[in-house]
């Protein structure tokens, strides 16, 4: 399954860094097509930008972000002003007969020390992050 998630980020802490990354990127200028591993090919339009697995990471890394290290690529207009990173994860579906077996609170408990690990890194980080989440 490929997943795509959009950021915007009025506020970048580490704004050498940032700008560094940016930089060292190698940028694909659209229109072109790129791939995206054995999930699919990308059209990158007239206007757009796109940057393979590693320079996202750094990106991302760079902003302050933990990149869950399935990163595909990241695409944004020439201006930046917002992006899309596009991951993909080999995942199934439960099956009817295995949906009474899953254990909600180990679950829960699982998500909830992976936003606390999250927000621990961002504080180390020096980065801002919102206390209710």
């Amino acid at each position: 399954m490929i997943y795509a998630a959009l950021f915007t980020f009025p506020l970048i802490a580490q704004e050498e860094e940032f700008a560094q990354a940016m930089k060292a990127a190698k940028w694909h200028q659209g229109p072109c097509n790129v791939d995206l591993g054995a999930a699919a090919d990308l059209r990158v339009p007239i206007g757009y930008i796109f940057a393979g697995p590693s320079d996202t990471i750094r990106i991302m890394e760079a902003m302050g972000n933990i990149p869950s290290k399935l990163e595909l690529g990241l695409l944004a207009p020439g201006t930046f002003d917002w992006f899309v990173v596009y991951e993909f994860a080999d995942v199934g579906y439960i099956k009817d007969d295995e949906k009474n077996s899953l254990d909600a609170d180990m679950l829960l408990k699982g998500i909830q020390r992976a936003n606390r690990t999250g927000e621990q890194n961002t504080k180390e980080k020096g980065i801002p992050h919102d206390a209710e989440s």
